[in-house]
């Protein structure tokens, strides 16, 4: 009986272990999943629009300035608006890290 034999007669065995032992890997349980739930901290921002620049505009507030992107707001206002914001900025997660939303007037005051 040569080795190559053997080895040949032993194949269909030695596949079907590695497969079995593959799928039953694949199925473990991963546990938890890096960064988790997000949680924001909340807060409201005032202020009058600056300046627009590039894909966003400066906001003045009693603060500083604050850049708000576009992307954030369904209607960008113009400069010299009077605007409050809600600011939620994230604390913990992998969520997007911030996030603005347009504050109605009779809501922020």
């Amino acid at each position: 009986m040569s080795a190559c034999y053997l080895i040949m007669s032993k194949l269909p065995l030695i596949c079907s272990v590695l497969m079995v032992t593959s799928l039953l890997a694949a199925c473990e349980d991963p546990g938890m999943r890096v960064g988790g739930p997000c949680r924001y901290e909340e807060s409201l921002v005032e202020g009058i629009v600056a300046r627009h620049e590039g894909a966003g505009f400066v906001l003045q507030t009693a603060d500083g300035e604050l850049f708000v992107a576009d992307g954030n707001l369904y209607n960008v206002p113009e400069v010299g608006d009077k605007v409050t914001l809600r600011r939620q900025l994230i604390v913990s997660g992998t969520c997007t890290p911030e996030i603005f939303s347009v504050v109605e007037p009779d809501v922020a005051e």
